[in-house]
């Protein structure tokens, strides 16, 4: 209907931050949307309830999710985070460009890096599954790296059906091999190179122009920066 949905997704470190006796945490929450002329499209405060880990891992976030239906452009968004005990305040501007994703062509949405994908058939979006957002980008050394995404524009053959092929480059910023073992994905598996920077291809069909992927990838012993490319080709039309 002319807009596009827009998640924004952030994290606050646990550490420092106040709770209750009964394992329970509160913040008060704030978010800000403004046009390119700073007139205020959104302007929103609510409280963000968390559960107190008694042991948490270094590193630990709360993580909070906002959802915006927004008509393509530039925005100015504006999110402030306060513990009403002590007073500390967090706050995150930054100038957004919203796509426009009403269009024939072939397009894919931003990456979502994600801590779990559970699959939920309650779920109305993103394909029948449940997207739990990791706003770090940071994996420990036991956790598997989770990547979600959305294809749209694809072209139907003769017999209504759509197919694809998605190719993963996973390349580190120093020195050394990734070692990479997929668990989960969407399509048939063609096949994986690995060197100096591992790549992954699978085959997809569909029945709609736009559709729901994810990919689940086991990187124990890599340590450090990667770099992750997504490149999607239609097998009907030949774009990529």
């Amino acid at each position: 209907r002319g807009r596009t949905r827009l998640e924004v997704y952030y994290g606050v470190p646990t550490a420092g931050l106040s709770a209750s006796g009964d394992g329970r945490g509160r913040l008060k929450r704030g978010i800000s949307l403004f046009d390119t002329d700073w007139q205020p499209l959104l302007q929103k405060v609510a409280p963000l309830l968390y559960r107190v880990e008694e042991n948490p891992e270094p590193g630990t976030i709360v993580i909070d999710q906002v959802d915006l239906n927004l008509r393509p452009g530039r925005y100015y968004l504006g999110v402030q985070v306060e513990d009403p005990v002590t007073g500390r305040i967090g706050v995150y501007r930054r100038e957004i460009f919203v796509k426009d994703y009403d269009t024939d062509s072939l397009m894919i949405s931003d990456v979502e890096f994600a801590g779990r994908v559970i699959e939920d058939t309650t779920q109305t979006r993103k394909g029948g599954l449940n997207i739990i957002p990791l706003p770090s980008r940071t994996y420990g050394s036991s956790r598997n790296v989770l990547v979600y995404y959305e294809v749209y524009g694809l072209t139907s053959d003769e017999f209504g059906q759509t197919h694809y092929r998605v190719d993963y480059r996973i390349a580190p910023h120093s020195r050394g091999r990734p070692v990479v073992r997929v668990l989960r994905s969407l399509g048939r598996l063609l096949g994986q190179e690995q060197g100096e920077f591992v790549t992954i291809s699978f085959e997809q069909t569909g029945e709609s122009e736009s559709e729901s992927s994810y990919l689940e990838v086991d990187v124990s012993g890599a340590e450090g920066q990667h770099d992750l490319e997504i490149s999607v080709t239609d097998l009907v039309s030949g774009s990529t």
